[in-house]
């Protein structure tokens, strides 16, 4: 990939009935930075088509703000979107939890866990499940769209901004060396 380093920020409105052409948009604009198409890095193309879907999703289920944005960022080693709304802060399990750990979500192959850095920075990992573990299917929790960024992502975080009343997802993904 010949990558041009840049960043862009994306203002789309804050409903599903725009899902496929903001999708669409994301997608062309990191063709064009990394020079590749989809059939020359299917991988990458992947994650980022994943990550900023249930990005967009989760704003649409769960954000009352009028507008999301959608920034991305590109150098030669990595690929980063985020994504900010005036939406409420997000709780990822009971109140209060802090420095710590919890599970919020799970598939049948692993289980995502947040890890509380305080109240309002959260990262998230998942952990591999092994073959005996029967996993409730029944149960499956709302969280399902943040395993999916997890898996996708090098990196993924939530942070809440107190000051300005934004949250703010991160998701990193690092690119294949030339």
């Amino acid at each position: 990939m010949r990558i041009r380093t840049t960043h862009k920020e994306f203002i789309f409105l804050n409903d599903k009935s725009v899902l496929t052409p903001s999708l669409k948009q994301v997608l062309a604009y990191v063709e064009e930075c990394t020079g590749a198409s989809l059939i020359e890095n299917y991988e990458v193309f992947f994650k980022v088509k994943s990550i900023a879907t249930e990005l967009l999703t989760n704003s649409f289920k769960h954000s009352h703000a009028h507008t999301v944005n959608l920034v991305v960022d590109i150098d030669s080693d990595k690929l980063i979107i985020q994504k900010y709304d005036s939406g409420p802060p997000v709780k990822f399990g009971k109140p209060g939890l802090c420095n710590g750990k919890k599970q919020i979500s799970y598939d049948i192959m692993c289980r995502l866990f947040a890890n509380y850095h305080d109240e309002y920075n959260v990262s998230f990992a998942i952990e591999e499940c092994t073959d005996d573990e029967l996993p409730d299917i029944e149960n499956l929790t709302e969280h399902f769209g943040l395993l999916i960024i997890t898996k996708c992502a090098d990196d993924f975080i939530y942070h809440y901004d107190d000051e300005n009343k934004l949250n703010l997802f991160t998701a990193k993904i690092n690119l294949p060396a030339n």
